[in-house]
């Protein structure tokens, strides 16, 4: 039998699959499968046909006994997963151990992993601190000790993570075909949470709404605008009608001109006392919440104020994709594939027993974020800098294989980004009442833990930079939000009726890693301090410390450099190695103020959760903190001033502790001295735009 024969024969088998989704799947995920059965075809020394004979087999057994709408009555459950055990007990399958791991996930791996990070980090500082002599007393070795093993902790998993890169192979996830339009079945409701804050804002939105449907037209999805009004010191404010009247106005408009499809969501302020002010109850987390509840239980809608447009559009609705108003330029189609791959009977949410945990599938499915430039605006150097970095590391596209995403392709989940599509009765069922009011702010983690989360590696989401000034504020946000989150990791986090409720594994290992991951600016900043004032040869414990950071991208860098450029192109390659230094220094560059904002986001998160029980939801959107510009360089210097002050003490202390350390400090003060000068600079637009600025 020739090839094309043998081809033909499997896609016939294939399409007997007795769940009757083959002859719905996509071209791509139909070819996926074809692959699976040639690869395990040649690990068994069985025929191809003889592979896809015995999965159907399988799944027709199943069909008898669980019935087609199981997942197990799928013929492709046995190509992957956990149904490839039973295939490969049936054709003897000789599976590695890396490809047991992939595809059982067996409960101890997650647990191993971790203690395998933990102890790198701990033999880490152990063996760099025994290595120097140090004038420190036992206190302060410990200090300098857990400094090294946080900082340790951070860098060097990066060596584990490119290892496992080329031990675990990716598979993207299987999809139907809906190039037809998304049918009833999988209604789908794209909703973007924001605030009217201003007429302009509300334009802003109207056009967002209207690119999105432009750009995934014919697809079948309805949009929706899920607003509340900024917080105010009343319930009422004197624009607050007029802010309404123009997002009925832009809702109205959408749907005359392309017939409907358009929605507007619109909650009231309420009291917190907590906050003490006027605002949406539980910011985004509540418009999600008391969204999922109005398209489970129609008689839920008391909790908005008004909901006014194409109402009827939000009977029937199975699926929701949330977007952040700043982060809304998805790629033509995108719905359409998150839509089809959450339906697909593989990803399709399995609960447990209970009912009270997703055992199997996934609740939701998020795009791969992409750094990209912005939109509509010019950039600044550092997204120029950046823009460029990532492009000529990436290199052209890669359309053999999907993109390594590892905490997938190891533990069969990923932490969610907020943005993304999800069951409404899943997210429902599982996540309605089960987290207290007024507790947590970075609510995106932990919703995806409790539902499961994947990537869908081939839809993008472009994330745009902001300015050094707008990112801090955001990352202390973020830092705020990860530590408020930690009563969650230790247990001791109570639902709203006061029960203890606890995270699952997954959850607990992002939020520890989170938590541990924010603190590397201090301890990188202890790290070296303590080693200039104390340590007797501390220009070799300098280059030593920044080994543990560079050593594993210098490898990269060699790899990016052979593979990406030709012989010759010498300026091309000093171009991204000077680009890359810069990259590289930046963190360097920021260590006091980033060690400063970070000191400062756990003291008030601490001083917050335990004591005072206010300003737990404190939050500012990010497009508010994009509207804001790019500060000036006073300005810089006011907001970042304790960098050239703590600089020139640590000299001063350096000078007269231990002076031989002079010339290891020196270069860190002086960029220290200037880094406001530094971060202004990098945050503004070149003079021509189109060409990227030489490293400096």
């Amino acid at each position: 039998m020739n090839f094309d024969e043998s081809v033909e024969d499997v896609e016939r088998i294939l399409w007997r699959d007795p769940s009757g989704v083959f002859c719905k799947m996509d071209a791509r995920s139909q070819a996926d499968y074809r692959w699976l059965v040639d690869r395990w075809s040649a690990r068994s020394g069985l025929s191809p046909c003889a592979i896809a004979n015995l999965a159907l087999e399988l799944a027709q057994r199943n069909c008898l006994l669980a019935g087609v709408a199981d997942r197990r009555s799928h013929i492709g459950y046995y190509f992957t997963g956990k149904g490839l055990m039973a295939l490969s007990a049936q054709a003897q399958l000789r599976l590695s151990w890396r490809e047991q791991i992939r595809h059982e996930q067996p409960s101890w791996l997650l647990p191993a992993y971790t203690g395998l990070i933990a102890a790198i980090a701990v033999i880490y500082a152990l063996a760099l601190i025994g290595s120097f002599s140090f004038a420190l007393s036992s206190a302060w070795t410990v200090v300098l000790g857990v400094a090294v093993a946080i900082y340790g902790f951070c860098l060097l998993p990066s060596w584990i993570v490119g290892l496992l890169y080329s031990q675990f192979e990716p598979y993207p996830l299987p999809r139907l075909d809906f190039s037809a339009g998304i049918g009833e079945d999988h209604k789908t409701l794209v909703v973007v949470p924001c605030l009217l804050s201003s007429t302009d804002v509300v334009r802003r939105l109207g056009e967002t709404l209207e690119g999105l449907h432009i750009d995934n037209r014919g697809c079948g999805a309805s949009f929706a605008l899920l607003s509340d009004f900024v917080d105010a010191h009343s319930q009422l404010m004197d624009d607050d009608e007029i802010l309404i009247q123009e997002a009925m106005g832009q809702i109205d408009r959408l749907n005359a001109h392309y017939g409907g499809g358009f929605v507007l969501l619109h909650r009231p302020r309420r009291w917190n006392p907590g906050e003490g002010c006027w605002m949406g109850w539980e910011r985004k987390r509540g418009k999600l919440e008391e969204l999922n509840a109005l398209l489970v239980e129609p008689n839920a809608a008391d909790a908005f104020q008004l909901i006014h447009g194409d109402t009827g559009k939000l009977s029937g609705v199975q699926f929701v994709v949330t977007l952040d108003e700043d982060d809304t330029q998805l790629a033509p189609g995108s719905i359409e594939k998150l839509a089809s791959s959450l339906a697909h009977p593989l990803n399709r949410p399995e609960l447990s027993e209970q009912r009270d945990a997703v055992v199997a599938g996934y609740g939701v499915l998020q795009p791969r974020p992409m750094l990209a430039l912005p939109k509509g605006c010019a950039p600044n150097r550092l997204e120029l800098l950046v823009n460029m970095l990532v492009d000529m590391a990436a290199g052209p596209p890669r359309v053999d294989r999907a993109p390594h995403n590892l905490d997938q392709d190891m533990f069969g989940e990923v932490g969610y980004i907020g943005k993304g599509i999800y069951d409404v009765h899943v997210f429902h069922r599982l996540l309605g009442g089960r987290i207290a009011e007024n507790s947590i702010l970075s609510h995106d983690l932990l919703e995806g833990a409790f539902v499961r989360s994947a990537c869908v590696d081939d839809v993008i989401l472009p994330v745009s930079l902001l300015t050094y000034h707008a990112n801090s504020q955001r990352n202390h946000r973020w830092m705020r939000g990860d530590w408020q989150l930690l009563p969650w990791l230790f247990g001791v986090a109570r639902a709203p009726r006061g029960e203890r409720v606890a995270a699952p594994p997954f959850a607990r290992w992002k939020i520890g890693q989170n938590a541990v991951r924010m603190l590397l600016p201090a301890a990188a900043l202890v790290c070296l301090v303590l080693g200039w004032m104390t340590c007797a040869t501390p220009v070799y414990w300098t280059l030593a410390v920044l080994a543990t950071a560079w050593a594993p991208s210098l490898v990269e860098i060699v790899y990016v450099l052979l593979k990406r450029f030709r012989l010759g192109n010498l300026l091309s390659m000093c171009r991204w190695i000077g680009t890359w230094v810069l990259m590289k220094s930046a963190g360097l560059i920021f260590l006091i103020h980033e060690a400063q904002v970070l000191l400062d986001a756990i003291v008030r998160a601490s001083f917050r959760m335990i004591v005072s029980k206010r300003k737990m939801l404190e939050w500012r959107a990010s497009s508010s903190l994009t509207s804001q510009g790019s500060p000036g360089l006073l300005a810089y210097y006011r907001s970042m001033g304790l960098s050239p002050l703590l600089a020139l003490a640590i000299a001063s202390a350096v000078r007269v502790l231990n002076p031989n350390a002079l010339p290891a400090a020196l270069p860190f003060v002086i960029t220290w001295l200037f880094a406001p000068l530094i971060v202004w600079w990098l945050s503004q637009t070149p003079l021509s735009p189109g060409d990227p600025p030489q490293p400096a």
